[in-house]
């Protein structure tokens, strides 16, 4: 069975890129109330992505994450914010000949979004396929589970790399709208 790795990503100012942008559109009361969340949001971020065992906290932090990125791009136009959000595509990486290959880069909140939702989908594949290893009837059903879930996640990336405007990695696109891996 093919478990896809996870998506790389570089880090992202959310700090500082948002905290001008709310200190230039909202009041100063405003703005300075918005730094928590900000903070938050940014730890958050590091959580998810940095995780380095699939395990069901980690998978969690990484919905929570998504839920939060889901409830901004209904709020903010990020494309005013001036975040640039890079991430490298999880099959066809950087080599030493090519250290730009693979990495696309966007101030498109959808790309965070469908990159998130990619990692979220491979944490649980691979969850799938370590129980399913283990072999006997009820942990096939936990994998067969865990599986279907990480389908769920997929077929979000499939939705949301639809929205970038450009050029969208492999990993985003072709992968998942065929219908399989392939």
């Amino acid at each position: 069975m093919l478990i896809p790795p996870r998506k790389k990503t570089f880090g992202v100012d959310y700090q500082g890129r948002m905290g001008k942008f709310f200190s230039i559109h909202y009041s100063a009361q405003e703005a300075n109330e918005m730094k928590e969340a900000i903070k938050n949001l940014s730890e958050l971020r590091a959580q998810s992505l940095h995780a380095s065992e699939a395990t069901n906290a980690n998978c969690d932090v990484s919905i929570r994450y998504w839920a939060q990125l889901c409830l901004l791009d209904k709020r903010i136009d990020f494309s005013q914010i001036g975040l640039v959000f890079t991430w490298i595509d999880a099959f066809k990486g950087p080599t030493t000949l090519s250290p730009n290959q693979g990495r696309m880069n966007s101030t498109a909140l959808t790309l965070e979004i469908s990159s998130v939702l990619f990692n979220i989908g491979a944490m649980l594949a691979f969850q799938g396929n370590t129980i399913h290893s283990s072999g006997g009837q009820e942990n096939l059903k936990q994998a067969s589970i865990l599986f279907k879930r990480a389908a769920g996640f997929f077929a979000g990336v499939k939705a949301y790399s639809s929205r970038i405007d450009g050029a969208v990695s492999i990993d985003l696109v072709r992968t998942w709208h065929h219908g399989g891996m392939g």
